[in-house]
């Protein structure tokens, strides 16, 4: 994406919500105690069904996806690199950092509501 960049995980974490995680008796941030999203904000589950729509309406204009939530990642993306592209719009329109290795498999063979609740849990640090 022109004109934007990645913010170091360092900047976010010392940035987000005017908490400093470096300050002694401090509250935990998600970024401390969840390895697999690191986010700066809450996310809602709306918010990354709308962000999954608009990568899969970009992508896949020929699904005319009125419902996608029933749809899974891989009965749509046929390439890895389609999947990385997927995980990378999903970081910079919801303000996260998924771990790959952590959400492991759940990326492609939960469907999209299942993903959606996952990363909300996660960026809410539930479990």
């Amino acid at each position: 994406m022109e004109g934007s960049r990645r913010r170091d995980p360092q900047e976010l974490k010392n940035h987000s919500h005017g908490v400093c995680s470096n300050i002694p008796g401090s509250p935990p941030t998600p970024e401390s105690q969840n390895p697999g999203v690191r986010s700066t904000r809450a996310i809602g589950r709306a918010r990354v069904i709308a962000s999954i729509r608009t990568f899969l309406e970009a992508s896949h204009p020929e699904l005319g996806l009125y419902d996608l939530e029933d749809l899974r990642a891989s009965d749509v993306i046929r390439q890895s690199v389609e999947l990385v592209e997927f995980v990378l719009h999903l970081e910079d329109g919801l303000g996260i950092e998924i771990d790959i290795g952590s959400i492991g498999e759940n990326l492609i063979t939960d469907t999209f509501s299942q993903l959606a609740d996952r990363l909300v849990a996660i960026a809410e640090n539930r479990p």
